[in-house]
């Protein structure tokens, strides 16, 4: 499988992910950040951002990079801000819920990566 058709199967399969949840974009990227992120960006991680030169929040009325269905600086933030300002202690003594929320977060990211059929088909197999 050639690169360009896999590229161009992974925007359709977000661009149903993100239809299916109704969630408003244009074309391959979402209009509004936060409908591309599972929580609100931290404050510490939104100044790290605007301070850096990729252009991942935008600027200037125009949208950044982080608005892309297939963002990979989104997909970094839905992993791992989730877990900013956590101890080791705090991470460790997670109770049932907040592993659901890591779970979801990583299925979700599973998804955009991979494809959710990929992601059940593996799952249904022994596989994650």
């Amino acid at each position: 499988m050639d690169k360009s058709h896999t590229l161009l199967r992974i925007k359709e399969q977000q661009r149903r992910w993100a239809d299916a949840r109704n969630i408003q974009r244009d074309g391959d990227s979402v209009v509004t950040l936060e409908f591309n992120l599972y929580q609100p960006l931290t404050p510490l991680t939104r100044a790290e951002y605007e301070r850096g030169d990729g252009d991942e929040l935008g600027r200037d009325e125009r949208r950044g990079k982080m608005f892309a269905l297939r963002s990979s600086s989104a997909l970094v933030c839905n992993v791992f801000d989730y877990w900013r300002g956590r101890t080791s202690l705090e991470i460790w003594k997670l109770n049932l819920a907040e592993r659901d929320v890591f779970n979801q977060v990583r299925q979700r990211s599973l998804c955009a990566v991979e494809g959710c059929h990929t992601l059940r088909t593996n799952r249904s197999i022994g596989r994650t």
